[in-house]
């Protein structure tokens, strides 16, 4: 499941619905979408910094 979000994150986050009801399961299942949500977010963000030091180190501008 986790690698499938790896390769294709844009329809992770856009084909998430709304809960219906709050029940206690749910709820659980919710905070750990929005958590795996946001390391993904994350993890895309330094992987552009990263390319965009590495290109700026190899360019010389540092």
């Amino acid at each position: 499941m986790l690698y499938s979000m790896w390769g294709e994150s844009q329809e992770w986050l856009v084909s998430r619905s709304p809960i219906r009801k709050r029940l206690n399961p749910r709820k659980a299942t919710e905070t750990k979408l929005k958590n795996i949500a946001h390391n993904v977010r994350r993890i895309v963000y330094l992987e552009i910094m990263v390319a965009l030091l590495l290109i700026g180190h190899i360019r010389g501008n540092e």
